[in-house]
């Protein structure tokens, strides 16, 4: 590619550009703002002023640019090197963020940096770092003035910035010097957290082709270049397409005074709308195609920015765009400047997603702490605002859900609460066994760094605000922004501003919430009371006693109801912790004790008692909370409110349900399904009668964690008495929550019993099965774009007193998969395994899928009838397991008998499926998944030779994106297989013949 660099024509405004004059305006407003601030001792912030002119060529994707930069130390330190980030250069290949990519797909070059004389510095990179040592020591007080030429390879649109045909979103594209605060350097390697840098004052041309629109941080200062259509909604231009294209050039004149980043994007189409906020223009850029979704929020977006000034303070700024972007995340923010997702549908989604990044303005934009170290500083609160102005535009229930639902959704839909989210996300993380604290470096984060940094610190900052009230939380919010606000402040700053404005000494909550993974549970493990004499009369006296059965302390609400009818509130306070007191307060509970006694003496006796009875805490088992045993129910016909619980009750659903099989008629029954959160309390109830038969049927399944002080362990209970089959299962799991590797064990009793031999599909074996199973899987991915993915899977099942059959069974399956490319996949799959003694048939290994007792779990295949019964006898239906090799049921070979032994090899090529893009619109084939493969497979194996097994060679078509009806029935997948080629058909048939198979995959409905 042949570099060029462009040469900034000048200017009248180019005088300004002087470090000399600009820098003095710079440091004057510096220090009216940082007495205002009542800095702390020993804070600093070193000032920068820049100079930019760039130049976009968009058919290169490509800038080219100068930047001239004043650097003033304002720290007591002399420096003698200078860092800059150089953002994109995480695009290289085999980069820090990319090391198993050989591709090119961004990059910052640096041509050339130069001192005030013109003399040329030498510099290195490492990555994204670039290190300048200054020719000569820079001291306290003193400035430098440099001149970088650099250029920049745009790298395709990804989550932050990026291109997209005629589509530019320009965000970190610049080099910028790393902060060097009172800490030291700050040069973090840009891997995939966020960013931290100076502040300073911004002068910025950007020259463009002229169709195209710019939107930037900052001001324009010359409107006239804007086109006379960009406020026209019939807007657009298609600059590529045209036969002679202009070939001219219009330069964007922009200033930004005390922000710390500078972002642009680019579209010769964008249509610019303005609303007037106050002091505050806000400014839509937006793609013409999308007016009719934007309009229709903009009065919701308009509230939520008068709600967040109104909550933490005035937005200083007299400007704000945002702009219908392409970038994948939801929203990425920068000063005066937001990108939001130009492919969300929903419009209230996409109205949550711009008050998110508007709220960014505060946290981020103006209280400018490190993104990457402290990311819970600006993501957590922007979560916590975003929420409570949720709330106040739609109200506190639903605010989550669409403006319009389909037809399905009404009915079996569920109400989404922001909050309720945040709390479900947390608390499913927490007991997930993943959790780590949320000030953790984002780098250094080894699972999910999203939850912690934004959901927990939002549900801490929710706790937090209940538990001291909602003014002191909002004199608290309001002090740190002013006192905050154009500097860097640390996790340290937050609390003392918040202790000083709110009164109270808040570091005991601070500490535990965001350097801890503790969990909170308060038990009510015991209250008992009698009548007993005192000076005051006849008194009933009350004694509970309180348990912590985790180790986070909070100060705990006891609400107490009594038989008169009154009621009693009281809070038990953590010593010290709390200033504030009140005649209600019982005595302090040191957190180091994990029991609490309290004994209160009342007028009548005790109904119920309930700790927390406002739910302000985020409690992992509300339900241990209430003198109650059984634990509040909320039942909900058809909507799926499990889906999202409510927390302070059992949540759970029915369903009808309609099948149908040979013996029975047609099956009507219903399904109950019902959880509190994911790990905890989790049951499907199923139970139905045959029409024909008058045949009862139960299926009941219960798995919760097994409360041994981990979240890593589960027990499984399963009873059935369906269809011709009993039995039941009672199993313990534990899983390791390592990366790249996970482990999955199982140990379980089963016993299974079949007393109706009229409803298998294929043949079964009568009497007990009663056996102790064992199931080991090892599950390991490259981290990197998950190239490779490996699994090992090991099932072990012996014979167990009470059982019919004496017998031991084990198979091993590995199962790899690498990725090749977009929806292309190689996947393989090898499998051995061995019966000895006597098993049931139901139990022998198949060359062309699962055996007998895997089809159970599967309503489609479990009795005879409810698909034609010609399909599984000609070996048209059928499970994968086994051989995997379809032909040797259909052809009915010798083979398809089972057998003790297997050993079978089958290797899988996923192909794109090019009707996705030619025939997107039509039904079912733009869905369809398709691969071509070879299978292998050998029964009752003693001796490998060339010609023995069974072998073919075919193509797969598989569905999973299934419509609605079919997943209500409990459908997952459907794939149709179709062996060409098979090495042993039965006499008379031909090896190269159109065979086919189908197996329906089947998930319980959820």
């Amino acid at each position: 590619m042949r570099k060029r660099f462009w040469r900034r024509k000048k200017t009248k405004t180019a005088h300004l550009s002087h470090p000399g004059f600009h820098f003095l305006l710079s440091f004057l407003l510096s220090l009216v703002v940082l007495v205002r601030g009542e800095s702390p001792p020993g804070y600093f912030q070193q000032q920068v002023h820049y100079a930019i002119s760039v130049r976009l060529f968009p058919e290169l994707v490509r800038l080219e640019g100068r930047e001239t930069l004043t650097y003033f130390n304002r720290s007591p330190d002399t420096l003698k090197t200078l860092y800059f980030h150089l953002y994109w250069n995480k695009f290289r290949a085999h980069s820090y963020a990319r090391p198993f990519s050989g591709r090119e797909r961004g990059h910052i070059e640096v041509l050339s940096v130069q001192d005030s004389s013109g003399r040329d510095l030498n510099f290195s990179i490492d990555n994204t770092i670039l290190r300048l040592p200054l020719p000569r020591p820079l001291p306290p007080g003193d400035s430098l003035y440099l001149q970088v030429q650099f250029t920049g390879m745009i790298p395709p649109s990804g989550e932050r910035f990026g291109y997209s045909g005629e589509h530019f979103d320009i965000g970190n594209w610049y080099p910028v010097p790393a902060v060097y605060d009172a800490r030291g350097w700050h040069i973090d390697q840009h891997l995939d957290g966020e960013f931290y840098q100076e502040w300073g004052d911004y002068e910025v041309e950007i020259t463009v082709p002229r169709p195209f629109v710019v939107a930037a941080t900052g001001r324009l200062m010359n409107p006239e270049v804007l086109p006379d259509s960009v406020q026209y909604p019939g807007r657009t231009i298609q600059y590529y397409l045209q036969q002679q294209p202009d070939t001219t050039t219009v330069t964007y004149r922009f200033v930004a005074e005390r922000v710390h980043d500078f972002a642009f994007c680019a579209d010769p189409e964008f249509v610019l709308k303005q609303i007037q906020v106050g002091q505050t223009t806000l400014q839509f850029f937006l793609q013409p195609y999308r007016l009719k979704t934007w309009n229709s929020i903009l009065q919701r977006v308009v509230e939520g920015f008068s709600f967040l000034q109104e909550k933490i303070g005035a937005y200083p700024y007299r400007q704000l765009s945002i702009v219908d972007a392409l970038i994948t995340a939801g929203g990425i923010e920068y000063p005066n400047l937001v990108m939001i997702n130009g492919y969300i549908i929903s419009p209230r989604e996409l109205a949550i997603t711009i008050i998110h990044e508007m709220a960014h303005q505060w946290f981020y934009g103006l209280l400018a702490n490190n993104q990457t170290r402290h990311g819970w500083m600006d993501e957590g609160f922007t979560t916590f605002f975003e929420i409570w102005a949720t709330e106040h535009l739609w109200g506190r229930e639903g605010n989550l859900n669409p403006t319009r639902q389909s037809g399905w959704q009404r009915w079996l839909g569920y109400t989404q609460t922001a909050r309720r989210e945040a709390y479900l996300n947390y608390l499913e993380y927490a007991l997930s066994g993943r959790e780590e604290p949320i000030d953790t470096h984002f780098d250094y984060f080894q699972h999910n760094p999203y939850i912690p940094t934004y959901d927990k610190m939002a549900v801490g900052l929710f706790t937090l605000k209940r538990l001291i009230g909602d003014s002191l939380f909002l004199r608290g919010i309001r002090t740190y922004y002013r006192r905050w606000r154009f500097r860097h402040p640390y996790p340290e700053d937050l609390f003392l501003t918040f202790n000083r404005a709110t009164g109270m000494h808040l570091n005991w909550f601070w500490e535990q919430w965001l350097r801890t993974t503790w969990l909170l549970d308060v038990r009510l493990r015991k209250a008992v009371g009698r009548w007993v004499q005192r000076k005051g009369g006849r008194q009933f006296r009350l004694t509970m006693v309180l348990e912590r059965k985790q180790p986070l302390a909070m100060p705990v609400d006891v609400a107490i109801e009594l038989r008169d009818g009154s009621q009693r509130r009281y809070r038990i306070p953590i010593p010290g912790w709390l200033s504030r007191t009140d005649s209600s307060d019982l005595p302090s509970w040191h957190p180091a004790n994990r029991r609490y006694v309290a004994r209160l003496y009342l007028p009548a006796p005790v109904r119920r008692i309930q700790l927390d009875p406002q739910s302000k805490l985020p409690d992992i088992n509300p339900f241990n909370n209430d003198n109650r045993r059984i634990p509040p129910l909320k039942l909900f016909w058809l909507h799926r409110q499990y889906v999202e619980p409510d927390l302070r009750c059992y949540t759970a659903t029915l369903f009808p349900q309609l099948f149908f099989n040979d013996v029975d008629g047609f099956v009507i029954g219903l399904r109950s399904v019902g959880n509190f959160v994911g790990p905890l309390y989790w049951h499907r109830l199923e139970t139905q009668l045959g029409s024909r038969s008058g045949q009862p049927g139960l299926s009941f399944r219960w798995s919760s964690l097994l409360p041994i002080g981990t979240s890593r362990v589960r027990y499984y209970l399963f009873a059935y008495r369906l269809e011709g089959r009993a039995g039941g299962e009672l199993a313990l799991s534990y899983r390791t929550r390592t990366q790249p590797v996970n482990h999955r064990f199982l140990l379980g009793w089963r016993v299974r019993q079949l007393y109706d031999n009229r409803y298998p599909a294929r043949a079964w074996s009568p009497g007990t099965v009663s056996i102790l199973a064992f199931e080991w899987i090892r599950h390991r991915s490259v981290t990197a774009y998950r190239k490779l993915v490996t699994r090992w899977q090991l099932r072990v099942e012996v014979a167990a007193p009470g059982g019919d059959y004496p017998f031991q069974r084990w198979e091993l399956v590995l199962l790899p998969r690498i990725a090749l490319g977009p929806q292309t996949n190689l996947r393989g799959r090898l499998a051995v395994g061995q019966i000895e003694g006597k098993p049931p048939v139901q139990y022998l290994f198949y060359p062309s899928g699962a055996a007998p007792v895997r089809e159970f779990s599967n309503a489609f295949a479990r009795s005879r009838g409810t698909l034609p019964v010609d399909w599984v006898r000609d070996g048209h239906f059928r499970l994968p397991g086994g051989g995997q090799v379809a032909s040797a049921a259909i052809d009915g070979a010798p083979s398809a008998q089972g057998g003790r032994r297997l050993l079978a090899a089958r290797i899988d090529l996923d192909l794109a499926n090019p009707l996705a893009r030619l025939l997107p619109s039509w039904p079912v084939l733009p869905t369809l998944q398709t691969a071509v493969y070879a299978a292998w497979s050998q029964l009752n194996w003693k001796k490998i030779t060339r010609r023995s097994g069974d072998a073919e060679l075919g193509l797969t078509l598989f569905w999973d994106d299934l419509p609605f009806p079919l997943r209500y029935l409990g459908m997952s997948d459907v794939k149709l297989t179709l062996p060409f080629w098979y090495s042993r058909p039965a006499a008379g048939n031909n090896p190269w013949k159109l065979r086919w198979a189908l197996s329906v995959g089947f998930t319980p409905f959820r």
